[in-house]
C-alpha cells in the first residue's frame, strides 16, 4: 500500500473526524491507516498538554510504545531548545481567534528524546484540532526521522565552512566563476595578486580581473575558463606566464584551471589556482645559467661528486668517482644499492653510521670511510656531505664528494706498526728517550724517565732540561745547549747533573740530534743515559790510581833510603822503619815484609787492615 503524505493524511483525518458520526462503520478502516503508516503521528491536547493518541510507528522512531508516550511529560520527551519551539506553537494556537486558519498547518524540526538515551531529529507537519464551534482543542502532529538528512546537512556545512576557512587561509591564490565565467568567489591571496578586492570582481568577467600575458613575447593568453568549460578538463598554462595586476605590478605566476561539477556531472563553474613563482622564476633563470658550469665542474673535477638517495640508490656520479672505484659508467654503477650492501662493510664504515652522523647537522665534513669498489675492491675516502631537502623538508638525497686516500691510509697502517714497533723498543730500553720542540720543552718523554728521576712521564712535560738540574749546572748545560741549537747542532755524550724528585743528584749522559720541518729547526729527540753507577767508578778506579802512584813514589823514595842507610842500619832495623812507614802514609795497621830469596835480597810486603789484614799476617 502506498505512503499517503502528511497532507493528505491530514486531509483525511480531518474529513473523517467531521463525517465520524456518519461514517462510523469506516472507522476501523482510517484506523487501519493511522496505525500502518510510516510516519509517528500524535494528538496532543491543548488543555492538558497531555499526548492523548500516538500511533504504533513511534517505536521504530523513538523506541517507545505508545503507552510509554502518553505516560511521559513533553518535558522529558524534548531537550530544552525543542520545548521552546513546542511551547511556542501551543501559545500561538491558544491566541488565535476562533474559527481563524482552520486549515493551516505548519513545518517545525525538533529534537527528541530516543529511549536508548540519544537524540533524533524529527520533522513534523502540525495542525490544529478543532470543536463543533471552530475552538482548537489538539494538535495533530505527523513526525518523520529527518536524522540522517540533519547529520549530512551537518556535514556539509561543516565542510563548507572547512572549505571557506582553507580557501582563505590556503598560500595559493583561489578564483571561482560560474558557467559563463564569472567570478563568484576570491580569496585574500588571489586579491592581493590581482589588485581586485572580492567584492569589486563578483560578477565580473574573469579575463578583466585575471590578465595574464607570455612573459617572453607580452602576448595576451587565452581564457583558461572558456577552455576548461569546453574541454571538462583540468588545463594548465603554458609556462612563463605573467599576471599584470591592477595597479601595474607584475608577477611569474604557475597556475591551473579546474571545472566545478554539479548534480549529474554538469559543469557548473570553474576553479583557478594560480600562485606568485617570481623569486623561483628568478631562481631558475639563475640556475638554468649556471647549470652548464655546474656540469663543466661536475664532469671535470678531481675530487668524485655523488648523490645517492636515502633508500640507497645511486643518483649520480662524476667521472672522477667511477674512476675511483672501477666503474667505466653511471649505467654500470648505478645498479648498485648501498642499503642492499651495508652489511658487507664493517659497522665503522657502514652506511647506517653514516645516516646517523649526518642525521646530526645534516652534513658530514672529513668522515674517513671505507668503501667498496668493483670487485670488491677496498677504497679508503675522505668524505664530504649535506643532506639536500625539498620545500616540505623531506630528504631528497645527500650530495657529496670523496678523495681517494687508499694510499695515505696505509702509509698510516705502516706508520702504526712502526710507532708500535718503536714503542716497544722505548719502553724495553732502560735509557730514557725524549722529545723537545724548538723552544726546547719536553713533549715526550719514555717511562724510563721515572726510573732515572722519579717523575711520571707526564710531570716531565711542559718542563726544560734545566728544570730537574742544580742552578749553577742549569746554567752550565744551557749555555752549551744554546750553542748547538742555535746552528742546529747534534749533541753527542754531554754529560750533565741531574737532581732525582727525592733530592738524589743523577749523572746523565745526553746525546741528541735535531729534526726539521721543510728546513724548520721543530725540536730535539733525544737519548738520556743513567752513568751515576759508572762515574762512580771512574771516581774510585781515579782516587786508586792516585793512590797507587803516590804509593809508588814512596817505595821509590824508601828504596833510595834504604840504600843510604844500608851501611848505617841492620836489615831488621831497616824492615822495622820500612814497616813504620808504610803504616804512617798509608793508614794500614798490619804490615809485614817477608824474606822470599836471601840471596837475591828479595823481599814480599803485604798490608791491610781490620780482621782481613790481621788473618793475612796470621797465614803467614
Amino acid at each position: 500500500m502506498r505512503n499517503k503524505s502528511k497532507e493528505e493524511l491530514i486531509a483525511e483525518l480531518e474529513e473523517a473526524q467531521e463525517k465520524i458520526a456518519l461514517l462510523s462503520q469506516n472507522e476501523e478502516r482510517y484506523r487501519t491507516l493511522v496505525e500502518n503508516v510510516g510516519d509517528y503521528m500524535w494528538v496532543l491536547e491543548l488543555a492538558s498538554t497531555k499526548t492523548v493518541y500516538v500511533n504504533k510507528a513511534v517505536k521504530k522512531i523513538l523506541g517507545f510504545t505508545p503507552e510509554e508516550v502518553k505516560k511521559i511529560p513533553l518535558a522529558e520527551r524534548y531537550p530544552p531548545h525543542s520545548l521552546k519551539i513546542i511551547q511556542k506553537v501551543l501559545e500561538e494556537e491558544l491566541s488565535k481567534d476562533i474559527g481563524v486558519d482552520r486549515g493551516e498547518s505548519r513545518k517545525i524540526e525538533l529534537e527528541a528524546y530516543h529511549k536508548n538515551g540519544h537524540k533524533v531529529w524529527l520533522e513534523v507537519t502540525t495542525r490544529p484540532l478543532r470543536d463543533d464551534t471552530g475552538k482548537p482543542t489538539a494538535i495533530l502532529g505527523i513526525a518523520s526521522d529527518i536524522s540522517e538528512r540533519i547529520g549530512t546537512q551537518k556535514t556539509i556545512e561543516k565542510e563548507r565552512k572547512e572549505l571557506f576557512i582553507t580557501l582563505n587561509s590556503i598560500g595559493d591564490a583561489v578564483i571561482a566563476t560560474d558557467a559563463k565565467g564569472k567570478i563568484t568567489r576570491m580569496n585574500p591571496v588571489a586579491e592581493s595578486l590581482t589588485g581586485w578586492s572580492a567584492k569589486e570582481a563578483r560578477g565580473k568577467v574573469l579575463s578583466e580581473i585575471f590578465k595574464i600575458y607570455n612573459a617572453h613575447t607580452r602576448k595576451e593568453v587565452g581564457n583558461s575558463v572558456s577552455k576548461v568549460i569546453e574541454e571538462g578538463r583540468v588545463v594548465g598554462l603554458s609556462n612563463p606566464t605573467l599576471l599584470i595586476a591592477k595597479d601595474g605590478t607584475e608577477y611569474q605566476i604557475s597556475d591551473s584551471a579546474a571545472p566545478i561539477l554539479g548534480d549529474g556531472e554538469a559543469i557548473i563553474g570553474v576553479v583557478l589556482v594560480f600562485r606568485d613563482i617570481s623569486e623561483e622564476y628568478k631562481a631558475l633563470e639563475t640556475l638554468k645559467k649556471s647549470e652548464k658550469k655546474y656540469k663543466s665542474i661536475f664532469e671535470n673535477a678531481v675530487m668524485g661528486i655523488y648523490r645517492i638517495a636515502p633508500d640507497g640508490e645511486i643518483l649520480a656520479a662524476n667521472k672522477a668517482l667511477l674512476d675511483m672505484i672501477g666503474y667505466a659508467s653511471f649505467e654500470e654503477l648505478s645498479k648498485r644499492n648501498l642499503e642492499i650492501e651495508d652489511g658487507n662493510i664493517p659497522e665503522e664504515y657502514s652506511r647506517e653510521r653514516f645516516k646517523e652522523e649526518i642525521a646530526k647537522n645534516d652534513e658530514v665534513v672529513g668522515r674517513e670511510t671505507l668503501w667498496i669498489g668493483r670487485e670488491g675492491k677496498e677504497i679508503y675516502v675522505n668524505e664530504n656531505a649535506k643532506v639536500i631537502r625539498d620545500e616540505k623538508g623531506d630528504i631528497l638525497y645527500y650530495e657529496g664528494t670523496v678523495e681517494d686516500i687508499t694510499e695515505r691510509k696505509l702509509i698510516e697502517k705502516s706508520l702504526k706498526e712502526s710507532e708500535e714497533k718503536f714503542r716497544g723498543l722505548v719502553e724495553a730500553s732502560s735509557d730514557w728517550i725524549w722529545e723537545t720542540n724548538a723552544e726546547g720543552v719536553y713533549t715526550y718523554a719514555s717511562p724510563q724517565v721515572e726510573d732515572i728521576l722519579g717523575y711520571k712521564p707526564e710531570e716531565m712535560i711542559g718542563k726544560h732540561p734545566f728544570d730537574t738540574m742544580p742552578t749553577e749546572e742549569a746554567k752550565r748545560v744551557k749555555e752549551i745547549f744554546t750553542k748547538f741549537s742555535n746552528f742546529a747542532n747534534r749533541i753527542d755524550s754531554l754529560e750533565n747533573v741531574n737532581l732525582h724528585k727525592n733530592g738524589k743528584r743523577v749523572v746523565l749522559e745526553t746525546s741528541a740530534i735535531p729534526f726539521f720541518d721543510d728546513g724548520k729547526l721543530l725540536g730535539y729527540r733525544g737519548v738520556d743515559r743513567d752513568i751515576t753507577g759508572r762515574k762512580a767508578y771512574e771516581r774510585e778506579r781515579d782516587n786508586l790510581i792516585g793512590n797507587l802512584a803516590q804509593r809508588g813514589m814512596l817505595l821509590k823514595t824508601a828504596a833510595n833510603i834504604s840504600r843510604a842507610v844500608l851501611s848505617i842500619l841492620s836489615l831488621d832495623e831497616l824492615l822495622e822503619e820500612t814497616v813504620e812507614l808504610i803504616r804512617k802514609h798509608f793508614n794500614y795497621y798490619y804490615v809485614g815484609i817477608f824474606l822470599v830469596d836471601e840471596e837475591k835480597e828479595y823481599v814480599h810486603l803485604k798490608a791491610g787492615t781490620g780482621e782481613a789484614g790481621k788473618k793475612m799476617l796470621a797465614d803467614n
